[in-house]
């Protein structure tokens, strides 16, 4: 998890919240293989519990207005999200 607190001492806070997770936790921006038979496939993103949609969405979200950040593995997300978050792991985004 990457909290509010971080991203602010890190100095992040100037960025987008894509660019916070990419300096703070860029593990969080790679795929880790396939879920059973499943091939790998995407980083999804979710905003307040919104549909899921491309990690470069986060790129339009100001890292001020987060409250934290939070890594699903594929598995995690597909419990969650269903089907479509299977292929890839989810990054669960909580604003102010």
């Amino acid at each position: 998890m990457l909290t509010a607190a971080e991203i602010s001492s890190a100095k992040a806070g100037e960025a987008s919240a894509y660019e916070a997770v990419q300096r703070l936790r860029p593990m969080f921006l790679r795929t880790r293989g396939t879920a059973g038979n499943a091939p790998g496939g995407d980083v999804f993103a979710s905003v307040d519990g919104g549909p899921l949609t491309a990690v470069d969405a986060l790129r339009d979200v100001p890292a001020t207005n987060v409250r934290e950040i939070r890594y699903l593995s594929a598995s995690d997300a597909a419990q969650r999200f269903g089907v479509r978050a299977y292929s890839g792991p989810v990054i669960l985004v909580t604003q102010k």
